[in-house]
């Protein structure tokens, strides 16, 4: 049989294995490495996005804060006028003057109330808003809640026949503006722990 054995096969069995060029194993670890550097910047910048969320929602959960607090001050107070105003305003005995300053003063206190709704509506305009589109539509509905608290009271400064923040109703209902402002902050917290501060937040108040 070993005559059968050409010279060619008698080369290729003698020969060494083939060895990989110089210039493969380099590579190989160049590429590993850009691997492992895009790994690396893809989760800082993930961590820098939640970063942003988180910071962007709890700046709008400071402003919500804040904005109900306003209201609920204004609401106070023109229930505190309203209880002195009113049994006066509706007595036959009030004489044409005292009933004069009483609008004024009612109509002074809602001036005041919407000047405060409005200051907290101009901050939550001018705040800027973050990525997540449910971050701004919390936003959207938040403005849109003051915006009706604002018109309710302005309704009040310009009545020229005594009426009252408490009785004055505005064209939709506070706490459904209210409610839907609680609801969109909550869907846009990053975490469990803000959507539950986000749930508190706008409190229950009702005109």
């Amino acid at each position: 049989m070993l005559e059968h054995v050409s010279m060619a096969d008698t080369l290729e069995i003698g020969r060494e294995p083939r060895r990989p060029s110089r210039w493969l194993r380099p590579a190989v670890y160049v590429v590993a490495l850009a691997v492992v550097v895009a790994l690396v910047l893809v989760s800082i910048q993930r961590s820098a996005n939640r970063r942003h969320e988180r910071a962007s929602f709890d700046r709008m959960l400071t402003l919500s804060a804040a904005a109900q607090a306003a209201v609920e001050r204004a609401v106070s107070q023109e229930r505190d006028v309203a209880q002195y105003a009113e049994p006066l305003l509706n007595s036959s005995l009030t004489s044409a003057g005292v009933r004069d300053n009483l609008y004024v003063t009612v109509s002074a206190s809602a001036k005041q109330s919407q000047s405060d709704i409005d200051s907290q509506l101009q901050q939550l305009k001018a705040d800027p808003t973050g990525r997540s589109g449910r971050l701004r539509a919390a936003k959207d509905a938040t403005i849109a809640y003051l915006s009706d608290w604002s018109a309710l009271f302005a309704s009040a400064a310009g009545s020229s026949s005594g009426a009252s923040g408490s009785n004055v109703n505005p064209a939709n209902d506070p706490d459904t503006a209210r409610l839907a402002a609680q609801t969109a902050l909550e869907k846009a917290a990053p975490d469990q722990v803000r959507a539950a501060k986000a749930s508190a937040v706008f409190g229950t108040t009702s005109g």
